[in-house]
């Protein structure tokens, strides 16, 4: 191929990799862009992050997310806090799998109606702490 202009071999370029899955995204986390290379559900990109030494945007952003979507919210905190106290004993071998699976069940039966407003928080506290 022979190009005009250095834009036409650019564009050339930038297609050619994305036609081989190789797409330009925008991170999460910062803003800045940057390929996904075989990865199209790749969401923050390898950079330092914008107020970390070390940790990059890959390695914070998830979390970060995770936290602000759970945050202050005291009925998923609360579920949270129960899942993994269950998830615990099953990996101690404390109860079954079948156990596990009806307690956590109960769980999220209980979150479900916190949060439609049948139970008031001292009581959804109450009745996750009796799982």
């Amino acid at each position: 191929m022979e190009f005009g202009e250095l834009a036409s071999f650019l564009y050339c370029d930038l297609y050619r990799g994305m036609m081989a899955g190789n797409l330009p995204q925008r991170c999460n986390r910062c803003g800045h862009w940057f390929l996904a290379i075989g990865a199209y559900d790749t969401r923050y990109c390898t950079r330092v992050a914008p107020g970390e030494a070390k940790k990059t945007c890959r390695q914070v952003g998830p979390h970060r997310k995770e936290k602000q979507r759970n945050g202050d919210e005291f009925i998923r905190r609360e579920y949270q806090r129960t899942y993994n106290r269950l998830k615990g004993r099953k990996h101690r071998g404390s109860i079954s799998t079948d156990e596990w699976n009806r307690h956590v069940a109960a769980a999220q039966g209980l979150k479900a109606r916190t949060e439609e407003g049948q139970l008031s928080d001292v009581e959804y506290q109450r009745e996750l702490d009796k799982i």
